[in-house]
């Protein structure tokens, strides 16, 4: 493991009544399998060594299927028969127009694990960072903090991710492929039942995204009145506030929280968005 971690600090008086503060952090690790005992590997790209820890081992989307890619013969029943045609990559399972073709990384004309290789970041960020920041002036407080990471990946899996697992969908299945929309499809065909068993919903970098982010993790605004103006009511202080934890996240997972465990289906609580208002009053 190596890396480095970095702060700075800055108060900053601004004429009488100004005072701006700010906080800023950031922190870069990453790590590296130098030797591991393994058993020899037929593939370098199949061994631990050499790769970070926890990094996702799997296949490379290369697309989809199209009708070009197969002899298709129709049975007596009327539906049809698909052969791959000489040439391109097999499978264990049958794969149809529309299912996700990936790359024979071994070139042996057989898609197994074999062609599965390191692919992506760590599930753990490489980076993290956060800002936090405050202005005073004349009782007014205002303050906010961000947060972030990068150099991070996630895998989604079954219900947060595939159609027809529990029979949710997402945007993104309009895009799904259909013999109308084969020259635009941004999704695979639809089955009838989304297993791990079935070549769509192998473990793919189709299925794996860029987990950073940037979360406004909270903002406040306050002002304490004039202790001058609370003495006749025998008030030593009041201060009146408003804040709000979670507001905002920007990030490219989007149907779930970029902090979840890797390996992610959705099940679990999530962060919470948070608005207060209150008065702190002493006498």
């Amino acid at each position: 493991n190596e890396g480095f971690d970095a702060s700075i600090t800055v108060k900053h008086n601004i004429g009488k009544d100004w005072v701006l503060s700010a906080r800023g952090n950031v922190t870069y690790a990453v790590n590296k399998i130098i030797e591991k005992d393994e058993i020899p590997q037929a593939y370098p790209w199949l061994a631990q060594t050499g790769t970070s820890i926890g990094t996702n081992k799997i296949y490379v989307a290369e697309g989809l299927f199209t009708n070009q890619d197969f002899i298709i013969t129709e049975k007596s029943d009327g539906s049809y028969n698909y052969k791959l045609k000489d040439g391109i990559a097999t499978y264990a399972a049958d794969v149809k127009p529309g299912d996700i073709k990936y790359k024979d990384l071994n070139h042996d004309g057989v898609i197994d694990s074999n062609d599965q290789a390191p692919i992506g970041y760590n599930p753990v960020p490489e980076m993290t960072f956060s800002l936090a920041a405050g202005l005073n002036w004349k009782g007014i407080d205002f303050s906010i903090l961000l947060q972030g990471a990068a150099r991070s990946s996630i895998y989604l899996q079954q219900d947060i991710a595939w159609d027809n697992f529990w029979g949710n969908y997402y945007e993104e299945h309009i895009g799904r492929w259909t013999p109308e929309t084969a020259a635009t499809a941004t999704y695979p065909r639809f089955t009838k039942a989304a297993t791990a068993a079935h070549p769509n919903y192998y473990k793919s970098d189709y299925w794996l995204k860029d987990s950073k982010y940037l979360r406004l993790k909270n903002i406040q605004l306050g002002y304490t009145i004039p202790r001058k103006l609370l003495k006749k009511f025998g008030v030593r202080s009041l201060r009146v506030y408003a804040n709000a934890y979670n507001l905002f996240t920007w990030d490219n997972v989007k149907k779930v929280d970029p902090e979840s465990s890797n390996n992610s289906n959705g099940q679990f609580y999530p962060q919470q968005k948070v608005i207060n208002f209150g008065i702190n009053l002493n006498f």
